[in-house]
């Protein structure tokens, strides 16, 4: 419901995340998020020769879905991305967190791991995957209903 979206509430807290992030060096900033792709799309029209109908077969079965996550500084562009044919979820997730921070362009100062607020995001084993790090980073959750705010 679009008007929940946007409640007096929502709107100060884009407003408070929006005065914070704005301090923060861009050199610390990863945007991560996720996505999924079906691998099987369906042209709804076609162009055939003047005097044919345009005729196409569908494919019955859905098939499988790219599910894709990425982490994105505005520095250096993509800095890692996984695909999976299955969906994600705080196992996974967790398993790409570890190898990011392992990356050689993240594993050398600390960083902000700007996310949005699937609750998988911020299970207490991505914690401890945070906390297992050398290099303590922070996770910045962004406020509800703000896609907009995801450089990603």
């Amino acid at each position: 419901v679009p008007v929940a979206r946007n409640t007096p509430a929502a709107i100060e807290e884009r407003k408070r995340y929006c005065e914070e992030a704005i301090t923060w060096d861009r050199e610390m900033l990863i945007f991560i998020d996720e996505t999924g792709f079906d691998k099987h799309l369906h042209r709804k029209r076609g162009r055939n020769t003047r005097g044919k109908i345009a005729t196409y077969s569908q494919i019955t079965s859905a098939g499988n879905r790219l599910n894709v996550c990425a982490a994105v500084s505005p520095i250096y562009g993509i800095i890692m991305y996984r695909v999976l044919l299955s969906s994600w979820n705080q196992e996974e997730f967790s398993h790409f967190i570890n190898d990011l921070l392992k990356h050689p362009l993240v594993n050398h100062r600390s960083h902000y791991l700007v996310m949005d607020r699937v609750k998988w995001h911020h299970t207490e084993l991505i914690h401890d995957v945070l906390q297992g790090q050398r290099i303590q980073h922070e996770i910045k959750l962004l406020p509800p209903y703000s896609p907009h705010l995801n450089q990603i």
